[in-house]
């Protein structure tokens, strides 16, 4: 929300789901004008990639062993791959690096922040926290912080 409160209200998260929902619906229309030079297979893998990586091991470690009678404790460096992979400097030195090998624009290169807008906007993930479960399960404290705070009519300092 700002340095001083780092976190959001049910309301500010929505907000800002939205921004990356309005970013994702111009990134699809810019695809749908470029269709015609869309490389399906480049698409696929630029959509994926992050997720291959950064994602889908550490789901494994928190979701399977659980189910075999294990803790699913992701390693931290799970997390930190995960935030790198996902991350918006990551993603441009990538698409930069793209451009320079392929020599310039393919709309297949939109899959990329496509994928960002899909995660944040669609889905409501951000950056993973250690203080926190790797899925989206509510940590007690910040729930309750969370409800008390949606029951006041107004936080000291706030608008009335």
């Amino acid at each position: 929300m700002d340095p001083a409160n780092l976190f959001f209200t049910r309301r500010t998260a929505w907000l800002m789901r939205l921004d990356y929902l309005v970013i994702l619906a111009v990134l699809l229309g810019l695809l749908v004008v470029q269709r015609a030079g869309l490389n399906y297979w480049h698409f696929f893998f630029a959509i994926a990639w992050q997720d291959v990586i950064g994602y889908y091991p550490a789901a494994t470690v928190h979701f399977w062993p659980r189910k075999l009678g294990g803790k699913g404790v992701v390693p931290r460096w799970m997390y930190v791959l995960y935030n790198v992979i996902h991350g918006i400097p990551l993603n441009t030195a990538v698409l930069l690096g793209w451009l320079w090998i392929a020599g310039g624009w393919q709309p297949a290169m939109l899959a990329i922040p496509i994928h960002l807008c899909i995660d944040r906007g669609v889905l409501g993930r951000f950056y993973k926290t250690f203080r926190t479960a790797f899925e989206m399960v509510p940590h007690p404290e910040f729930a309750r912080f969370a409800d008390r705070m949606e029951q006041q009519p107004h936080w000291p300092g706030g608008p009335a």
